[in-house]
């Protein structure tokens, strides 16, 4: 799905996307016929139909979903729909995902600790922001930025000897 989002964001389409929701089936399926097994749509196919189809060829594997859909009926529709995901939070977290990972490789060759790379990134800090909070507003600054509670936990890190490692990185 990643490359669909990607191409309706490239060619500036998603005005046209705004109403299209994604839902999977399968899961839906699985609660709808009360299985906690894994299924597969050919496995749900023959069991419906009693005959195979051309599995993992596009057109087909749309067509066989469809006739499963119309088979199982509103059940199986309100279901997906219930689960179903807006076209928008897909692109908004795919924009996330692409920041996240341009944070990550601002701190390459730069700080040892992935731990604490991931959630800088994750954070929305890249390497850059950090080290101008440290250089403009000073260590102190930095000590708080990093180590303010939210939620009962440091932002980043309280940890001494991993500040201390960060503001090390800045000097070189």
């Amino acid at each position: 799905m990643p490359r669909l989002v990607d191409n309706i964001v490239l060619s500036n389409a998603m005005p046209s996307f705004d109403k299209v929701y994604f839902g999977d089936s399968l899961p839906s399926l699985r609660k709808v016929l009360n299985r906690n097994k894994q299924l597969k749509l050919v496995d749900v196919y023959e069991e419906c139909f009693k005959e195979k189809f051309n599995a993992h060829d596009a057109l087909e594997d749309c067509k066989a979903l469809k006739a499963v859909i119309n088979n199982y009926g509103q059940p199986l529709m309100k279901r997906i729909h219930e689960t179903a995901t807006p076209i928008s939070f897909l692109v908004d977290k795919r924009q996330c995902q692409t920041v996240i990972a341009a944070n990550k490789r601002s701190y390459i060759g730069k700080l040892a600790s992935k731990t604490i790379v991931e959630k800088l990134s994750k954070l929305g800090i890249p390497y850059g922001l950090l080290e101008e909070i440290y250089e403009k507003c000073g260590k102190e600054a930095a000590v708080a930025f990093l180590s303010c509670k939210s939620r009962g936990y440091a932002r980043v890190t309280s940890d001494v000897g991993i500040l201390n490692n960060i503001f090390k990185s800045f000097s070189k």
